[in-house]
């Protein structure tokens, strides 16, 4: 099916559209914040310390969009479109409601690894620390 040459449509408004209803759906998540700080030295593989990196920054980052096409049919095409749109948006809201849970579950796997991270790089300290002691004399 041909769009009609006549049309124009307003890329730059679309995506302004998109780009508030992204931020409003990511407004809706509930907030889950990561209390413990990354884990920092240099005992571990740097592909650790990056990954972790990028899991905290991406973790809450789960939210689908809508798209719906513009369906050009005259006098049903809106409110085909309508009713599309209202399909989509209730399949959105049950979508979010399983990527709610999945960022609380990824939060908690986060704060796993950050805990374990850290206490990796305590007990490294530890034994660097035991190696540069001079022995105690008896």
């Amino acid at each position: 099916m041909d769009a009609s040459p006549d049309v124009e449509i307003n890329t730059e408004a679309l995506i302004a559209q998109i780009r508030e209803q992204i931020a409003a759906r990511r407004a809706s998540l509930p907030a889950v914040d990561l209390v413990e700080d990354a884990p920092a030295g240099g005992h571990l593989p740097p592909d650790f310390y990056e990954h972790l990196h990028n899991a905290r920054r991406l973790h809450n980052q789960i939210q689908p969009p809508i798209l719906v096409t513009e369906i050009n049919v005259p006098l049903i095409g809106p409110l085909l479109q309508f009713f599309r749109r209202k399909l989509h948006e209730l399949v959105i809201f049950y979508v979010q409601q399983v990527a709610a849970n999945q960022v609380r579950v990824n939060a908690h796997l986060l704060q796993a690894l950050t805990i374990l991270g850290q206490e990796v790089e305590r007990q490294a300290e530890r034994a660097d620390d035991n190696q540069a002691a001079p022995p105690a004399n008896s």
